[in-house]
């Protein structure tokens, strides 16, 4: 079998080894299965010369939506040329929010008979255009109930659910940890993730106790509305990737997940799982579809609230022996049900495909 994986951002990003495309070609590497990568939006033309160049065009011409040069198209000629020259028999696309419609139509021409597939974790409905695209696809996998029960309102009966996996190649228990990791590592509760307001309003409830927060400010927030609040004098100003995330994990006695209400409506995250991978003990914020993948109480602890999420961190740092009970179950859980190669041997079977 050959499988060509489609991916947004560039070959340095995938390299971090944090992103999903990256984190599928692990698991392809690990099955022995021939692959191959194409960067999509790398070859996206968002210069700000063809961007004011469409600006002016459709003032010239009076029609809003016309443009001088589409800034898609050597992407996808680029898409197609590998895909004539590699000839894979199944398509894995991840997001990929710039490729639209015609491209998806004419790239399952190009490798027909062969399947294409689509994994999108976000909230599809923040990209209009990987939204039109999703009917196209074979399969349009989507990690969030709330979202697929719309897709369906939609016509888009080829959209399935398919909660986010763990890559256990990128994220696992670290059994050589070192003093002087475990010095500067250790913490009552850590969160890692973006400081997106939401998330500030929530850790409020820990005001008081020895948190840390790894992560950026988010993209439209102002750092200086966050200056006041608690979370600052908790924020480490910068993100954590790689060995490092995964000790903070291992090392924390509480890791805390809250879940963006954007892109995560009735979902999780991946953290979530990275996080039991690593045999870290989590709070987590309570959403539906987690009882899809865990058992609430036992392999995962959830709040419905800020009492309720104070209430138990307070709870859980002075009872160890449970959090270990619950870190064993959670590692269970994921490791055998919950990685990238048992996703993909899903799909393969929602495809009638076999290796």
């Amino acid at each position: 079998m050959k499988v060509l994986v489609v991916a947004d951002g560039s070959l340095s990003s995938a390299c971090e080894q944090e992103g999903t495309a990256w984190h599928m070609h692990l698991t392809l590497e690990k099955l022995g299965i021939e692959h191959k990568f194409f960067y999509h939006s790398a070859y996206v033309d968002r210069s700000l010369f063809t961007k004011g160049m469409n600006t002016l065009w459709a003032k010239v011409t009076k029609k809003p939506y016309a443009v001088f040069k589409d800034c898609n198209a050597r992407a996808n000629q680029e898409l197609f040329k590998v895909a004539r020259e590699f000839k894979p028999d199944l398509v894995i696309v991840f997001k990929a929010q710039f490729l639209l419609s015609d491209a998806v139509r004419e790239l399952k021409r190009i490798i027909a008979p062969a399947k294409i597939v689509n994994f999108t974790f976000d909230n599809v409905f923040i990209y209009p255009g990987q939204l039109i695209a999703a009917k196209e696809y074979d399969i349009f996998y989507l990690a969030d109930s709330y979202v697929l029960e719309k897709m369906h309102r939609a016509g888009c009966d080829n959209a399935r659910f398919m909660s986010e996996p763990v890559c256990e190649q990128a994220h696992h228990e670290i059994t050589d940890i070192t003093d002087a990791e475990r010095a500067e590592y250790t913490n009552d509760i850590t969160m890692v993730g973006s400081l997106y307001p939401y998330r500030v309003l929530m850790l409020e409830a820990l005001r008081g106790m020895n948190l840390k927060v790894w992560g950026n400010i988010w993209g439209f927030a102002n750092p200086d509305e966050y200056r006041s609040t608690f979370t600052w004098e908790a924020f480490q100003h910068r993100e954590t990737e790689g060995r490092e995330k995964q000790l903070i994990f291992a090392l924390s006695k509480i890791n805390l997940t809250t879940l963006q209400p954007v892109e995560c409506v009735h979902a999780g995250n991946e953290r979530i799982q990275q996080t039991a991978a690593c045999k870290g003990f989590q709070l987590c914020e309570y959403n539906p579809d987690l009882e899809k993948v865990y058992r609430i109480g036992e392999e995962l602890v959830t709040f419905r609230s800020r009492d309720e999420l104070r209430e138990k961190a307070e709870y859980y740092l002075k009872h160890p022996e449970l959090r270990q009970e619950v870190i064993e179950k959670a590692y269970a859980c994921v490791m055998s049900k919950h990685t990238y190669t048992h996703r993909f041997q899903t799909m393969l079977a929602d495809l009638g495909l076999s290796l």
